[in-house]
């Protein structure tokens, strides 16, 4: 029952997002045919992000087709917050305690215009649909303590498994302060497991995933730092 009901929210969580999309698509052509405004043609931005899990660093750049939309994607690092030390007759290393990911982020972003002034400053919204496409490799270094003390050994253990592609989409303000130059702050929903990889390792021919968190979906506040030429 729990389980059709968490299917359930899901889906309703798509199609509120595929609606949303849908009439961002539709608001931003109608824009662009209207659009008498200097063009600019590329968009690029440094964004850092934190939610309760991890936190998170990427560069994008986007080909803006016209003021309102765009395509292009980002690179990036996420990096675990949560110290993951082992299991019974072994202990994790300092370094493999917190899984990290280097990432790909192909995406369409979204700029509406500015719907409040104050001076020179214009506020207005943006949203940024895409996937997030990690490596699914990752390694852990542990201090095998299953034989007595000296014989323990450092031993590692790795997979190539796991997801690697997420769905992810971006919302907030823009923040411009200049034609070429303005501020976000803004939301990210993932669909990202950070522990994906790990949950496919074996220690003893016994699956590690107990061990790890419960897979949750990504909440993230986001901030970035834009510029346009």
């Amino acid at each position: 029952f729990l389980h059709k009901q968490q299917i359930k929210q899901q889906t309703n969580m798509k199609l509120k997002i595929y609606l949303l999309l849908s009439v961002l698509c539709f608001q931003a052509t109608c824009l662009a045919s209207t659009d008498n405004e200097e063009k600019t043609t590329n968009r690029i931005s440094w964004e850092g992000a934190i939610s309760g899990d991890a936190w998170r660093t990427e560069f994008s750049y986007h080909y803006m087709l016209s003021p309102y939309y765009g395509f292009g994607g980002s690179i990036g690092r996420i990096q675990g917050l949560e110290d993951f030390s082992g299991g019974d007759g072994w202990l994790v290393d300092e370094d493999s305690q917190r899984p990290s990911h280097l990432y790909l982020a192909p995406s369409i972003h979204f700029d509406l215009p500015s719907i409040v002034k104050i001076g020179k400053i214009g506020i207005g919204l943006y949203a940024e649909p895409g996937l997030m496409l990690t490596i699914p490799h990752e390694r852990i270094n542990y201090e095998d303590h299953s034989m007595p003390y000296p014989k323990r050994e450092d031993r590692h253990m790795s997979s190539n498994g796991g997801n690697w592609a997420f769905f992810n989409v971006k919302a907030g303000l823009n923040i411009h302060v200049h034609k070429n130059l303005c501020f976000t702050v803004g939301y990210n929903f993932s669909t990202f497991d950070i522990n994906t990889t790990r949950r496919t390792m074996k220690y003893n021919n016994k699956s590690i995933e107990p061990l790890l968190p419960a897979k949750e979906n990504l909440h993230e506040i986001t901030v970035s730092l834009v510029g346009y030429f």
